[in-house]
């Protein structure tokens, strides 16, 4: 059993108050890849457990960890209730978004105080919710309003939404309010006209003023989507709206076959032009597929396509296993094999010993795999090899 030294939690907090940092993220990012003091542990929470106060306490941020927070009494959470502007349970939750709700009265409150004194949102808020069709601007009145914000996407009338600006009685999701409603182009002014309510072109008009564009593939098509240059009536979601009439190469007019609709050849055939190529292992095979010289009729990715696919060793040729596919010792002679080679070249722990065959020249033998937990149930035991 290996025993650490680990600083005390006072003088390892002391420490890490000094380098500022802002969350248990940033922490993680730290420990990883910074050259963290040895005699302070990754996995604080366990090595201080009887010390721990939170993430706030030992980053010295303040902020207390929500199972650690002292809350209001309800009576006093009513009172800031009462306090504010939000006349529904939207617009509280909008304000809370926002930052000035104070820490210490619950963002959930509904279920923290249910059984505390809880008897709704109009008791909370201190106001009487009229029914929505009375508390809301007429369609006409509210559209007139959104106009005027000057809003050019939905996503800008969401945001705002967000703010906590929105008068109450203007609908946060006027289409689930207004019989009138025709899409957000009509509601912000825009003009654009929703994706259910759009004309398009027929396939064939559309597929020839496409082709014009000279477009090599899919993903210059999406990047020409976004650009802002498609006409409206030509749609960004083709399979959708021409369902079972498109395919990317006749769409684009570049000729190329989808790889669901290639027919390649047989598993056989294409194992012994792979193994010509004299190609050493997989990554050698992903440089080769994407240098463009891999004839259509050879998949790029033939472990998906053929049945009779077994490994990279086999379909190249170089006679190498893949793991899966090896016979490996049992594991009481595998461990006295790792405990051997530990000794013989001096390795005490299971990084040494993965570093040094992966590094240097010499080969861990074939009937030994490189990571044994993944392979051996009781490899465990093995986390340490010299005894």
């Amino acid at each position: 059993m290996v025993v650490h030294n680990w600083r005390s939690y006072k003088d390892a907090k002391k420490f890490i108050h000094s380098l500022n940092l802002k969350s248990k993220n940033e922490w993680a990012e730290y420990a990883k890849y910074n050259e963290k003091p040895k005699d302070i542990p990754t996995g604080v929470r366990q090595v201080y457990k009887k010390e721990w106060k939170g993430w706030g306490d030992w980053l010295g941020t303040g902020t207390i960890a929500t199972y650690n927070m002292q809350y209001r009494s309800f009576s006093e959470a009513r009172k800031f209730g009462h306090s504010i502007k939000a006349r529904t349970s939207q617009e509280w939750k909008e304000q809370t978004k926002s930052g000035k709700k104070p820490d210490d009265i619950p963002s959930d409150i509904r279920n923290h105080y249910k059984n505390k004194g809880w008897k709704g949102w109009a008791d909370f808020l201190n106001t009487k919710e009229k029914p929505k069709k009375e508390r809301y601007r007429s369609f006409k009145e509210a559209r007139e309003y959104a106009h005027s914000l000057k809003f050019e996407s939905g996503k800008h009338w969401e945001n705002y939404c967000k703010s906590g600006k929105r008068p109450y009685d203007i609908p946060r999701h006027p289409e689930r309010h207004y019989k009138d409603w025709k899409g957000m182009g009509d509601w912000l002014g825009t003009g654009r006209i929703a994706s259910i309510n759009m004309q398009y072109r027929s396939f064939e008009d559309a597929r020839e003023f496409v082709r014009k564009l000279k477009l090599k593939d899919i993903q210059e098509w999406k990047e020409y989507t976004r650009s802002g240059k498609k006409p409206d009536d030509i749609p960004a979601n083709l399979y959708q709206t021409y369902k079972g009439k498109f395919k990317a190469g006749d769409w684009l007019g570049t000729g190329r076959i989808a790889n669901q609709d290639r027919k390649y050849r047989s598993f056989s055939e294409a194992r012994k032009f792979a193994c010509s190529l004299n190609l050493k292992g997989e990554s050698e095979w992903s440089k080769y597929s994407g240098s463009g010289k891999r004839p259509n009729y050879i998949p790029g990715h033939p472990q998906h396509v053929y049945e009779e696919w077994k490994d990279w060793g086999d379909f190249l040729g170089t006679g190498n296993v893949a793991p899966k596919n090896r016979k490996f010792l049992p594991w009481p002679e595998a461990k006295k094999e790792y405990q051997r080679l530990g000794k013989k070249y001096g390795l005490t722990n299971l990084e040494e010993f993965m570093n040094f065959f992966r590094k240097n020249s010499v080969k861990l033998p074939k009937n030994l795999p490189l990571a044994p937990w993944m392979y051996y149930t009781k490899a465990k035991v093995w986390r340490k090899m010299k005894k």
